[in-house]
């Protein structure tokens, strides 16, 4: 606070689901304060770090203190924001469609008979009687049906893609085997690691080389990488071969996908190549701790039953650290409302197998993760958490939970359905 005025506005959520209190922000927004918000769903196009701070619940207090102490930082994001919904996300296009909809909604005529929605009640007896309204749901009738489609022709095109680069191949005559191991260091072939390290890599050749130092520090010696690049376009496998080369004492095998396949499918490609017992998944662009797979190791042989280990994330980008993610214990019923544990987990191997690895099926996209932790729930199997924070998110502005939040309709229709006894109850989105 300043002078009596609002500089800061903190959004905390007040039921399970993490949804973004859109109309709130807008006006807090358009009045020069910033938001500091829960970590919540269907922020795009604001951009942690960049429009607006969010962070775990028990870290709030401190990214608005830190606001309140820097001036600059809080006008930056003040700047950013408001530029955001003037340029971006102008209200004049939201008044010119309400007004248009009044304008046909009054030339239809007065509905007569028995049409319920539109019977004006003269008593109280019949004010009883009339059906209760539908819920609200999260937006205009037409948003989800558009939100939808748009999503749907993103993955269209994608997929269009991959199939004319396999086209381009064939008539190359370079239609060979689609999964290539291209490099190992000579510490690879000497070891029997217990954990596989499953790293995935697409167009990250900026990140590459921090997420493979993460993991070479680690103080946890007995593990492998399994480098999975999903056909990238840039100088990623490049800058991954070049790492190996100057560090042969660490054991790493590099695969590549001849074409790109997505992220489950390099996650399963990794998968059948892991010989250690516990697998981690790590993305290029993300990094662990030097004690995170010693404490995830831990923490699975202390509970034999557990089907994975997690721990809490901090997340960060090129201005600094944002706050936490991944702090809340495992409980099944919170998988109810969305995810709330992050791909970065330790996983033992027999569990993924039985499971199939992540599905890679298009309307899952984005929400392979969750998928799998709600099928380990519905089995009644649980995981083990670690109250420490093991490995660092990295967050983008890019993004696959871009498009994958364009609507989650499709996967959370499929994972309740797939889910009957962990999702009993839970209706799905219309």
């Amino acid at each position: 606070m300043t002078q009596g005025v609002s500089r800061v506005v903190l959004n905390v959520h007040q039921g399970e689901a993490p949804y973004f209190e859109w109309l709130r922000a807008t006006q807090a927004i358009a009045c020069g304060c910033v938001i500091v918000s829960e970590h919540s769903l269907e922020l795009n196009p604001l951009r942690p770090g960049e429009h607006l701070l969010t962070g775990g619940i028990e870290s709030l207090g401190w990214l608005v203190e830190r606001l309140l102490e820097d001036e600059d930082e809080r006008a930056r994001l003040e700047q950013r924001a408001y530029e955001l919904l003037r340029t971006e996300l102008p209200l004049s296009a939201s008044a010119e469609r309400i007004a248009s909809q009044a304008e046909a909604l009054a030339q239809r005529p007065t509905p007569r008979g028995d049409a319920p929605h539109f019977t004006v009640a003269s008593s109280a007896p019949a004010r009883a009687k009339r059906r209760r309204a539908a819920p609200v749901r999260d937006g205009p009738n037409e948003v989800a049906p558009m939100r939808r489609a748009l999503k749907d022709l993103t993955l269209r095109m994608e997929a269009l893609r991959r199939q004319v680069e396999g086209l381009e191949r064939r008539l190359d005559g370079r239609d060979g085997a689609e999964v290539e191991v291209t490099a190992a260091t000579p510490a690879y072939a000497s070891i029997e690691p217990r954990v596989s390290v499953l790293l995935t890599l697409y167009n990250y050749e900026q990140h590459i080389e921090g997420a493979l130092d993460s993991v070479a520090g680690s103080a946890y010696r007995d593990w492998e990488v399994v480098l999975v690049d999903d056909a990238s376009s840039d100088e990623s496998a490049s800058r991954a071969r070049r790492w190996m080369r100057s560090r042969a004492h660490a054991p790493v095998m590099l695969v590549r996908h001849t074409r790109n396949r997505g992220l489950p499918s390099a996650r399963n490609t990794a998968l059948g190549l892991a010989r250690g017992e516990l697998c981690f998944v790590l993305d290029a662009d993300n990094e662990i701790l030097p004690h995170c797979l010693g404490r995830l190791v831990e923490a699975l042989e202390a509970d034999p039953d557990a089907a994975f280990a997690y721990g809490v994330l901090q997340r960060f980008n090129a201005a600094g650290t944002l706050g936490l993610m991944n702090y809340l214990p495992w409980d099944p019923s919170r998988l109810r409302g969305g995810n709330y544990i992050d791909a970065m987990a330790l996983i033992r191997r027999d569990v993924l197998e039985r499971y199939g690895g992540w599905r890679t099926e298009p309307r899952l996209h984005g929400w392979e993760d969750y998928e799998l932790w709600c099928r380990i729930a519905e089995d009644e199997r649980r995981a083990t958490f670690v109250r420490e924070v093991v490995a660092r998110y990295r967050s983008t502005g890019f993004s696959m939970i871009s498009l994958s939040n364009l609507s989650v309709a499709d996967a959370r229709a499929i994972i309740i359905e797939r889910c009957p006894r962990l999702m009993a109850g839970v209706v799905p989105p219309p």
